[in-house]
């Protein structure tokens, strides 16, 4: 028989903003029980007391403070920012992997151009220095393209080697993004090293983000 504590676990999975206040301590626990309460009636298929779920809340608090470290930023190496960044996305087929090694040779010749291709089940990109654009749309003609998208940037920064084994290492960021209204088109993650896509009329603001986003991690 499922419980109210099992319940509320579920329901934090699925709203981790939930969790985030309880872990840091900053919620109205009589105002979040009466906020889940219907949600944790459908569960149950039983009708519950606020106190009772209160009660519950309370315990789960005590375990996320335990269990999840706070938010953490961790050391950025470097934060590099470069803009004529031009996105394409066609339907995936075998010839775009001999398209993407024919681009990379031209890109050879170029002044260090970005270059960055992902291939998915049906779908395959291209982010790019503008200056390659001419080059792939040779490539890929009789390939079905989806999308293009001009005028973007990208932010990329470094990672310390050891952050590769924790989870949610990207999460301060894509958050900060989200609540600022800052659309992020493609993330290009490698071992240490992430990429993101964005507009170029929201770069001041996702450049500041970031750097204010590092000046807190060095004196947590």
């Amino acid at each position: 028989m499922i419980t109210i504590a099992q319940t509320i676990e579920k329901i934090i999975a699925s709203h981790p903003s939930y969790g985030e206040a309880l872990r840091e301590g900053i919620v109205n626990y009589s105002a979040l029980a009466r906020k889940m309460m219907p949600e944790i009636e459908d569960m149950l298929l039983e009708k519950v007391t606020e106190g009772s779920v209160v009660m519950a809340l309370r315990r789960r608090a005590s375990d996320l403070a335990g269990k999840y470290p706070k938010e953490t930023v961790h050391p950025i190496k470097n934060i590099t920012v470069r803009s004529d960044i031009v996105e394409l996305a066609f339907v995936s087929t075998p010839e775009l992997n001999r398209v993407h090694q024919k681009l990379l040779t031209i890109a050879e010749k170029h002044d260090n151009p970005f270059l960055a291709y992902g291939q998915g089940i049906g779908e395959t990109t291209f982010d790019m220095s503008i200056s390659l654009l001419p080059h792939l749309e040779e490539l890929t003609k009789g390939q079905k393209r989806i999308a293009i998208f001009k005028n973007l940037s990208v932010i990329s920064i470094r990672m310390p080697l050891d952050t590769v084994t924790i989870p949610g290492v990207y999460y301060p960021f894509v958050k900060a993004f989200a609540w600022s209204e800052i659309n992020v088109y493609q993330i290009v993650s490698y071992f240490t090293e992430v990429n993101f896509i964005i507009d170029d009329k929201d770069i001041e603001r996702a450049f500041t983000l970031m750097k204010t986003l590092t000046k807190r991690s060095q004196v947590q």
